[in-house]
């Protein structure tokens, strides 16, 4: 029997929109246009991080960030035509709101470009957190004012993640954590609760 949860905390990228050929496509001009040098395949590796994190994780220097972040979300929002949300987002959310389950969305994405989205696919969270320069991924702060601000107990809440850094920010938090499988990362971690697809968040309402 799996456990039932009264409030759920979703990763956005990797786990509600699959937006990697996004990425991917923005992160290609963007780094044309500034002269870098580094592939898709080493800053998805680090996909789950703040933008910045990202960043300075490749070696960039810090006083190129502002422009690459504004031409990075610039591409992003040109491209919104390769976001799509995963399958079964739209029937597992309506059952939430049958059942007046609340859902939250915490990412490591810009919060204009997350709220753009929201809006777009016409999503309804309780909530949304995105990084600060104080607070981000993974920072447990994140998840425990997510539950302050609605107003939930740890027991009866779940976070799911589809990277490290999502389950390090939920072991923190000493919160469930499921892993979505389909989404960008592979964790090999043999005990770990994971989701295959979106669908089968209906075993835990």
């Amino acid at each position: 029997m799996k456990k039932k949860y009264k409030f759920f905390m979703f990763d956005f990228d990797g786990v509600i929109i699959n937006s990697i050929l996004n990425m991917e496509k923005s992160w290609n001009t963007t780094k044309k246009k500034n002269g870098l040098e580094i592939p898709f395949s080493e800053y998805k590796k680090l996909i789950g991080l703040s933008f910045y994190d990202i960043l300075n994780k490749l070696k960039i220097k810090k006083s190129k960030f502002k422009k690459i972040k504004k031409d990075y979300s610039d591409q992003s929002i040109l491209n919104l035509d390769f976001v799509r949300l995963y399958p079964g987002v739209k029937k597992i959310f309506s059952k939430l709101k049958k059942k007046n389950i609340p859902y939250s969305i915490i990412t490591s994405k810009d919060k204009f470009r997350t709220i753009y989205l929201v809006k777009y696919f016409k999503l309804k969270p309780a909530s949304v957190h995105c990084p600060t320069t104080k607070y981000k991924k993974p920072n447990k702060k994140i998840l425990l004012n997510c539950l302050k601000q609605n107003s939930f107990k740890k027991s009866e809440s779940v976070y799911i993640g589809d990277s490290i850094f999502d389950k390090k920010m939920a072991v923190n938090a000493k919160i469930d954590f499921l892993f979505a499988s389909y989404g960008y990362s592979k964790l090999r971690e043999k005990n770990i609760k994971k989701i295959n697809n979106f669908k089968e968040l209906k075993n835990y309402l």
